[in-house]
């Protein structure tokens, strides 16, 4: 087989040489022959790119057939005939090149896959596969079949190993979890199987600039000893009310809801209305490393720590201020307590009873999306 480029230089090389042959006994020829060469050499230059760009080149045989000459350069037939401008496939000359596609890669699609996502995984386009693997219905593709994908670098691989979370997997490559997740069809992001294959999207994105506690709040909680291993959740509540404060919530928590030990988060969050905005309050619940009592199940209480921001979230948003230290705080709890961000929950999304907290004008996504895993 030869390729494009190698029949392009031995055209050219004897150009060469029949150019030196025709100005060899003229008067000029020294001249004329350093003009040419130069003229033909320039034209090689600018050639030799898009020979490389063109793929190899194949000179039929006598009794070749198109489907043959495809299969055995792992492409489709339509793919071929398409690249080298045949309208007829059964009409083939001895002697006759044919352009051949870059080559491909097999890939067997898995469960969860869609077009769209194996493209994104190989860099290439859907309409790429679509053709080249001849699909009449882009949308109809199964588990197990094999898909041909034209040359492209692969999107990076991760084998995971025991002891893996997708949560850390996504932190390492800068990539949202729940993005990481949808690109690899799992169902379950919590269930990975040690030796199981990930792709990691392409294109680094920008992970946004997480806030950081006040130094006073941050030295407070350091001196608090944690054990990690207690708290599996983090909880997000409003109050409900447009004010409120550490002391009024307490006398609330532990006269009229009759709760021993009072105040049922482990942290509040002021918007300017009795507490100034934004500011954590650090609860004796935290201080002392006790179960909440801001859910309706004792053993979700006791590995869940509670998060109330003062506001009614069914009426308002919550204050800038606010969703920044929100954000800050539970940084500081996911990184501090090894949570997992998915375990980073709305009071409605994990309580075994309806609520309607933190309230519809609050948005677990913009939270997600701060702390770079949405």
């Amino acid at each position: 087989m030869i390729t494009w480029n190698t029949a392009m230089i031995m055209v050219l090389s004897r150009l060469l040489r029949s150019t030196n042959q025709r100005f060899r006994l003229t008067r000029w020829a020294p001249l004329t022959r350093g003009a040419v060469t130069i003229l033909l050499l320039l034209f090689l230059l600018l050639l030799l790119p898009l020979a490389l760009a063109q793929g190899k080149v194949y000179v039929v045989e006598k009794n070749d057939t198109l489907s043959e000459i495809a299969r055995a350069n792992n492409i489709s037939t339509r793919a071929l005939a398409r690249a080298n401008g045949l309208e007829d496939t059964d009409l083939l000359l001895p002697g006759q090149r044919l352009r051949i596609p870059q080559r491909t890669t097999d890939y067997t699609v898995q469960k969860g896959d869609s077009l769209a996502t194996i493209a994104e995984k190989h860099g290439v386009s859907v309409e790429a596969l679509v053709e080249i693997n001849d699909l009449n219905n882009p949308d109809k593709i199964r588990v197990g079949q094999k898909l041909a994908i034209p040359g492209a670098s692969v999107a990076r691989r991760y084998v995971v190993k025991k002891g893996d979370f997708l949560s850390e997997i996504a932190r390492r490559y800068h990539v949202p979890i729940r993005r990481l997740a949808r690109y690899n069809g799992l169902e379950q992001p919590d269930k990975l199987n040690i030796g199981q294959t990930l792709f990691i999207p392409k294109g680094k994105r920008n992970r946004p600039k997480i806030p950081s506690l006040r130094s006073g709040v941050r030295q407070s909680l350091e001196q608090i000893r944690v054990k990690p291993e207690r708290w599996k959740y983090i909880v997000i509540h409003h109050t409900a009310k447009r004010m409120g404060t550490p002391e009024g919530i307490d006398y609330y928590h532990r006269h009229e809801r009759h709760m021993e030990h009072g105040f049922a988060y482990h942290f509040l969050i002021g918007n300017g209305n009795g507490m100034r905005d934004g500011s954590i309050f650090v609860s004796h619940r935290w201080r002392r490393q006790i179960h909440g009592g801001h859910l309706a199940s004792h053993r979700l209480n006791n590995i869940s720590i509670g998060i109330a921001l003062i506001g009614n979230f069914t009426e308002h948003n919550p204050t800038p201020k606010q969703m920044r230290s929100l954000a800050a705080l539970t940084h500081y709890l996911i990184e501090k307590c090894h949570i997992r961000p998915a375990d980073l929950q709305s009071h409605r999304e994990i309580n075994p009873e309806p609520t309607r907290c933190p309230g519809d004008h609050f948005s677990m996504g913009g939270l997600m999306s701060r702390l770079g895993y949405e």
